[in-house]
């Protein structure tokens, strides 16, 4: 709320006092890292931003224009930076007069005051929990500010380094030489000329090629010809077939291109379903002037080991596969990306059962250029956006996920992931966060989230951690696990705060939701220091819901049982909201064990079902309040 001070106004956010949530430490130096954005990137004209260093000289900070909330598609802004210890912000508001000011999460304690259209305040870093906030003028959640300060990168790789690999904005990705295994994004969009299934081919020698045959199944696909003559050599575009509109076999001849080694790249298609699947049967490779098939047998590495079937002489094999353009490739245990802050992939990133995968940088992986939908259609979208299914060891750190039309993050049946001070911010319906399921050993740590459909989920999985961060689902729920047929244990959801939730569908609301169905079970889920802000429609919204019948047409059959569920220092700041439920399906498939621990409403601590606005079923045994 606004308050006259004068001739200035106070935007004043009360830090909380959780127990356990205020630490002590060293003050740090003050340190300030901003960006210039690509060439391209959207513009934000509703909010002008400024940060500095206490006493220092202002600088700019590129507002981006980011589009939330699939109920009422809106455009929101977005600055990016990074510092250590303390800046100074100041937010120019264009949209209007400012009659209200609200800043989230509450728990940061910042404090803004307002002289005309201008806010400024101050903020102080906590590399633990970075701060990662939203700016809300006259109550509008929808083209609201979103601020993403991260920590300061460290140990951030160089283009000198004799590992590193640098890749120009425009370049195709060439397979890491040996000895180099970080591919460095240099500042700039990285488009279409990275993504899709992709295959090398060697030679065996210098050769002068003028001609080749491509073999499609089902579609004509959008691709590209590269050919270089060396390994630490980057490629040369020899021919351009993104606009190609012929399916079948199409032969093709181009000016001569001298190399041993040439890379065929499959973008896309020109179908209407399934656009980002890739068959091809063969490719072929002609000397000029001659007639014999150099590409015959001749894979040496590529996206995919399946894409050596291009190249086998036999046209009753193919590489086929649905969710292989719209990609970024990496394809060997070990490999790294690199963005530094004004770096942009547009397009997804994949990798299916590595190892030892790093994705880092202050940069931004965007999915605007993709194909999106309303509608349930995932056939038609690159889903999920970044995955490492079944892998371990896979680190992300410090990058921006936009507009992303789908899953935002799936590390499914991988071990050990850690996600760190990654954020995302989308609006198209499944355009979930990240999935969990089947993970185990990982870690999600100091991101921020706004999404349209839900945050973190998780459906099987052990020994996962998700803390410190700042969740906001325009049309989701936040911590939403349930509907497999498999074993969730030993999850902890710890110091979050919760900016808004809605959704609509009764059966799945539930900020912290548990749908035990299909035989699932659930033991030691731990929700603790969750701090959530009113809802938009408290009407339509609960806080807890724990149940195992009627979960919708993702349920088949209950589940087994839901056991040991810990609630602690959980605070909701509104009022309203639908009753939380608490529900097992019968004696045999029941809940056990609901623990709230200073759990509160509008600051009253809740004692019993009553204060706490809960139903407790019959099957569900030992719900406590201390």
């Amino acid at each position: 709320m606004l308050n006259k001070l004068g001739s200035t106004i106070a935007c004043t956010v009360v830090a909380l006092t959780l127990a356990g949530l205020l630490q002590t430490a060293a003050p740090a130096a003050n340190i300030l890292a901003t960006y210039p954005a690509a060439p391209g990137m959207d513009a934000n004209t509703a909010f002008g931003v400024r940060v500095r260093t206490p006493g220092a000289a202002w600088q700019d900070l590129y507002a981006y224009n980011v589009k939330v909330n699939r109920l009422k598609v809106s455009d929101a802004a977005m600055v990016n930076f990074s510092f250590a210890g303390a800046v100074e912000m100041e937010v120019t508001y264009h949209g209007g007069a400012i009659n209200s000011c609200e800043i989230r999460p509450k728990s940061f304690g910042i404090q803004a005051a307002q002289q005309g259209a201008k806010l400024t305040f101050s903020v102080t870093q906590n590399p633990s929990f970075p701060r990662k906030f939203v700016v809300i003028i006259n109550g509008d959640l929808d083209h609201c500010l979103h601020v993403l300060g991260n920590p300061p990168e460290e140990n951030a790789p160089s283009l000198t380094d004799t590992n590193v690999w640098p890749v120009e904005p425009g370049e195709t990705l060439t397979p890491l030489p040996e000895g180099k295994d970080t591919y460095y994004f240099k500042p700039g969009i990285h488009g279409s000329e990275i993504l899709g299934a992709w295959a090398e081919l060697d030679l065996g020698q210098t050769h002068s090629i003028d001609r080749f045959d491509l073999v499609q199944k089902d579609f004509a696909h959008r691709f590209t010809v590269y050919v270089r003559n060396g390994l630490n050599e980057k490629y040369a575009l020899a021919y351009d077939g993104t606009g190609n509109t012929a399916d079948g076999t199409i032969t093709k001849t181009f000016p001569a291109a001298t190399g041993r080694y040439v890379k065929v790249q499959f973008l896309d298609h020109t179908g209407t379903n399934h656009c980002y699947a890739t068959r091809v049967k063969e490719f072929r490779v002609y000397e000029a002037g001659g007639s014999t098939n150099l590409a015959l047998n001749t894979f040496r590495v590529g996206s995919h080991a399946e894409l050596k079937k291009i190249v086998d002489g036999d046209e009753n094999t193919a590489f086929e596969n649905n969710r292989a353009a719209g990609r970024l490739w990496l394809y060997a245990n070990g490999q790294k990306i690199y963005l530094p802050g004004s770096a942009v992939i547009e397009g997804g990133v994949w990798g299916l059962g590595l190892s030892n995968i790093v994705i880092r940088g202050r940069g931004i992986i965007d999915g605007s250029k993709l194909r999106h939908t309303v509608n349930n259609d995932g056939a038609n979208r690159v889903w999920p956006f970044i995955t490492f299914d079944k892998g371990a060891n896979i680190t992300y750190e410090g990058f921006i996920l936009l507009d992303h039309p789908s899953w935002g993050m799936s590390v499914d049946g991988s071990r050990n992931s850690k996600i760190v001070n990654v954020s995302q911010i989308a609006y198209d319906f499944n355009s979930d966060g990240i999935h969990l399921d089947g993970a185990s050993g990982s870690e999600v740590r100091g991101c921020f989230i706004r999404t349209s459909d839900d945050i973190v989920c998780t459906h099987a999985g052990e020994d996962l951690l998700v803390e410190n961060s700042v969740f906001w689902g325009d049309k989701a729920h936040i911590f939403f696990m349930g509907l497999d047929e498999h074993q969730v244990r030993r999850v902890t959801f710890r110091n979050i705060d919760v900016l808004g939730s809605y959704e609509e569908q009764p059966v799945y609301q539930g900020v912290m939701a548990i749908h035990c169905a299909n035989g699932s079970s659930f033991e030691d889920i731990t929700f603790e220091d969750i701090r959530v802000a009113p809802f938009r429609k408290p009407d339509r919204q609960v806080l807890v819901l724990i149940h195992m019948n009627n979960i919708g047409r993702w349920s088949r059959r209950p589940g087994k049982s839901v056991r040991n569920i810990t609630l602690k220092n959980i605070s909701y700041d509104g009022s309203g909201e639908k009753a939380s439920i608490i529900q097992g399906a019968d004696q045999a498939r029941f809940v056990d064990g609901v623990h709230f621990i200073n759990y509160r409403r509008q600051g009253a601590l809740v004692t019993n079902a009553v204060s706490g606005n809960l139903t407790i079923g019959t099957d569900a045994n030992h719900v406590d309040f201390k």
